[in-house]
């Protein structure tokens, strides 16, 4: 299966493509995590091989299975986190840097956590010029969150203090900076991409087309 999850309909007039996070985490991941979760014998379409063409019917039928499936656990599915800083007219996937009691830490948004993670100096000196805030200082902007950050870290394997931040945590540190925390169950969160494959399925269904799948 390609990095990204992408198809057209044989007729060449729809086509979707999603990001390589959306693949991850709901194209591949989730049928697996479905077999725990849900009822779910439609795994046919897990890790399909680059130019596989299938029923576009049959593909149908199964991606609206599916959906019911991941409606039905719904508050069983993890919340996801992405942080998004702009980049002129665009916004992009980003980290976010802050410090607590002189140390420098990365958050970073992830699969079903929202994680800041202590950086060197030599990290700390080179990502901070790309971004276009000055990364606070959580001793100044939210004291009594420093306090409680500072003694809630653990060291990971590495050694390095690692903590789990709250979404309100998050905004709380960076309240004023350009950068944004996007949230929620995964249903919510890629809302969007589910409506466009499924409007792409139901083209290819209606028209009795091949679903055909590629690679980029």
């Amino acid at each position: 299966m390609s990095y990204h999850v992408c198809f057209g309909c044989a007729c060449r007039e729809v086509d979707f493509g999603a990001s390589a996070r959306f693949t991850y985490v709901v194209w591949d991941d989730l049928t697996g995590l479905l077999d725990k979760v849900a009822e779910n014998p439609y795994r046919w379409c897990r890790n399909l091989a680059g130019q596989e063409v299938v029923d576009g019917a049959e593909f149908h039928r199964w991606w609206e299975s599916y959906l019911a499936a991941l409606e039905e656990a719904r508050d069983r599915l993890p919340a996801l986190y992405e942080i998004w800083q702009p980049f002129g007219q665009f916004e992009g996937s980003a980290a976010g840097y802050f410090r607590i009691h002189g140390d420098a830490y990365m958050a970073l948004g992830t699969y079903d956590k929202l994680t800041a993670r202590e950086v060197d100096e030599m990290q700390w000196g080179f990502p901070p010029a790309d971004v276009p805030y000055a990364p606070p200082e959580v001793n100044e902007v939210a004291p009594d969150l420093a306090d409680e950050l500072f003694m809630r870290a653990r060291s990971d394997r590495d050694g390095r203090n690692e903590l789990r931040l709250t979404a309100e945590e998050f905004e709380r540190i960076f309240r004023g900076t350009p950068l944004r925390l996007e949230h929620g169950n995964l249903l919510d969160f890629y809302a969007g991409e589910l409506r466009d494959l499924s409007d792409a399925a139901r083209h290819a269904a209606e028209r009795g087309e091949a679903i055909e799948f590629y690679q980029y």
